[in-house]
């Protein structure tokens, strides 16, 4: 072995342990990271900072202490009621306070996420904000129980300016589209099997079979003075079809 061999391989020797050290770090930094996130409290992201100060995750930990605008984004976009607590615990006078807790209520009420828990959510917390979302759900979840492949009629009534689906949209039919990809999203959360039909006659009911319909009546101007009732049955000659009125209430799954 020559004079310069040995130092050169001694010298990558370090660099690769280093390397190692470095991505191990990394490693438990963000695993510390996803275990703090699910905590959500202020005293958790200072005990991260305070660990990692130098990882990326350090940065955004920053952001999200004494400062609750920010704090409750981040909490909703976590979504868990572990998440929504532990933003409480953080912020319990803040003005985010009392929604959190209605949203805390909202999941542990519902946890078993079936017709009954939505209905006496509904019924024990008929002032709580989310207890619209907990009705237009209702629809879902008797399907669920039905066990029914599902035909879906999207009508659209009304739409503003902006739109409501996040993506502006002015033509009616990229929104009934996008209505549609919501409702879809939902009902196979659930193992509903759905597809959409442009109307209550159309060949899709009988060439797929399908005993159940819900007819989503969409607008973003403003509810119909007598809206028809959430699951109330309407008379068909190919399907029992159900009507859905999803006027302001649907914009809370968009």
């Amino acid at each position: 072995m020559s004079p310069n061999t040995r130092p050169s391989r001694i010298f990558l020797a370090c660099v690769a342990v280093l390397l190692a050290s470095g991505c191990a770090a990394t490693v438990t930094a963000q695993g510390r990271w996803f275990s703090i996130t699910d905590r959500n409290t202020q005293e958790g992201y200072e005990d991260f900072i305070r660990a990692y100060p130098d990882s990326e995750e350090a940065s955004e930990a920053k952001k999200r202490i004494g400062n609750p605008d920010y704090a409750f984004l981040a909490t909703c976009g976590i979504g868990t009621q572990k998440a929504f607590e532990g933003f409480l615990t953080s912020y319990p006078l803040s003005d985010y306070s009392l929604v959190a807790r209605a949203y805390v209520e909202f999941l542990q009420e519902t946890r078993t996420r079936d017709l009954k828990s939505y209905k006496r959510f509904i019924s024990q917390h008929p002032h709580n904000p989310f207890a619209s979302l907990a009705q237009v759900s209702l629809p879902i979840f008797w399907l669920k129980e039905m066990n029914q492949k599902v035909g879906v009629v999207v009508n659209i009534h009304g739409l503003t300016n902006k739109g409501l689906l996040g993506g502006g949209y002015k033509d009616p039919e990229k929104t009934r589209q996008g209505v549609w990809a919501t409702f879809q999203g939902e009902m196979e959360k659930e193992g509903i099997q759905a597809i959409l039909l442009d109307g209550l006659k159309s060949e899709r009911i009988t060439e797929g079979g399908i005993k159940e319909v819900v007819i989503v009546d969409y607008s973003e101007v403003e509810a119909p003075e007598n809206p028809p009732p959430i699951a109330g049955p309407y008379d068909s000659p190919v399907a029992n079809a159900f009507h859905w009125q999803a006027v302001h209430a649907l914009s809370n799954l968009l």
